[in-house]
């Protein structure tokens, strides 16, 4: 397993280090070494408040698409009995039940955002390993498999907004009249 403590060079070796800040980023690298070495340690990392506080849109930042995959599909599959209890209860227990999913998925991404991203460095580096590439090469390969994605979050932020302003609360014309027309007062 490409991320096991025991297969991977100690951040301490300056060629190993190189490779990771490569990966990650220099301007970052110095931000995630040490999550990086307690994780390589098999200790557990601090709870990463970017990526718990903008799930999604971090984790297409730095690349992690299928984890994000991942995570909606949880979060959508969390929120149908939210959805159950809202219909069967009413919108008190619906509410309380999904500020507990909602919270829960927060602490999730938050204790494994930064294990995932490692995985995903781990992973890279070690394909670019095996590849056999030169020195120079490795480093360019790294950064190019690495680094940042803001076109790929800008994506997402367009998105997410499109979907906001066609699915929102003003969604049925009904409803929309209804609260335009005025109210005739009561007799």
């Amino acid at each position: 397993m490409v991320d096991s403590p025991g297969n991977l060079s100690h951040f301490d070796d300056p060629a190993a280090a190189e490779e990771w800040e490569a990966f990650v980023g220099p301007r970052r690298w110095p931000a995630y070494r040490p999550r990086f070495e307690r994780i390589q340690r098999g200790e557990a990392d601090a709870f990463h408040f970017p990526a718990a506080l903008t799930q999604m849109f971090w984790m297409t930042y730095r690349g992690l698409y299928w984890d994000a995959a991942g995570v909606v599909i949880i979060w959508v599959a969390l929120q149908l009995p939210v959805v159950a209890v809202e219909r069967g209860f009413g919108g008190g227990w619906g509410d309380a039940l999904g500020w507990l999913v909602n919270t829960a998925v927060f602490i999730g991404v938050g204790r494994r955002a930064s294990y995932w991203y490692y995985r995903e460095a781990s992973a890279a580096l070690a394909a670019v390993h095996k590849a056999g590439l030169s020195r120079p090469e490795m480093l360019a390969q790294l950064r190019r498999k690495g680094g940042t994605r803001p076109w790929t979050t800008a994506a997402l932020f367009a998105l997410y907004l499109a979907a906001s302003l066609l699915l929102g609360p003003e969604r049925e014309p009904a409803a929309r009249a209804e609260c335009a027309a005025p109210q005739a007062p009561e007799r």
